[in-house]
């Protein structure tokens, strides 16, 4: 492919952008929305493992993760706040790495193939981007990046 064409395909991206990033607003909230119920809807459950994978004040850790990933998701999903909730959402997926997912990593390929490794790039691309002009960031505040 050359130059010229690599050039015109990247316009046509950039133009989409917005696009894009309400596609992945929606996708990671949806997401995060339904982990966070779970995690409440099997509160019991999820404060063993908790505890299990060595988190200390279990039942509060619990309460705070779920929290903010149903909260977090929901607030994806409209576009409100993103670039501030998604700080707090890639802290939870540092958590996850470091705990529940630490005796799976034997290198740098393992660390990179983990979904919460993923999450957490993509919480900190939105919080560096904002979350684009299909959002209540962008009418509320004025935040269109």
């Amino acid at each position: 492919m050359n130059c010229e064409k690599c050039k015109k395909l990247g316009m046509l991206m950039e133009s989409r952008l917005n696009e894009f990033l309400l596609l992945l607003r929606l996708t990671v909230g949806v997401v995060f929305v339904q982990a966070g119920w779970g995690k409440f809807m099997n509160f019991d459950r999820t404060v063993a493992f908790f505890s299990k994978i060595g988190i200390p004040l279990t039942e509060f850790n619990v309460v705070l993760a779920a929290g903010t990933e149903l909260v977090g998701g929901a607030l994806l999903i409209i576009g409100l706040g993103t670039r501030l909730i998604t700080l707090p959402m890639a802290f939870v997926m540092i958590v996850a790495i470091l705990t529940a997912h630490l005796g799976d990593i034997g290198g740098i390929v393992d660390l990179l193939s983990l979904k919460a490794w993923i999450y957490l790039v993509l919480f900190l691309l939105l919080s560096a981007t904002g979350a684009g002009k299909w959002s209540l960031d962008a009418t509320c505040c004025k935040d269109d990046g």
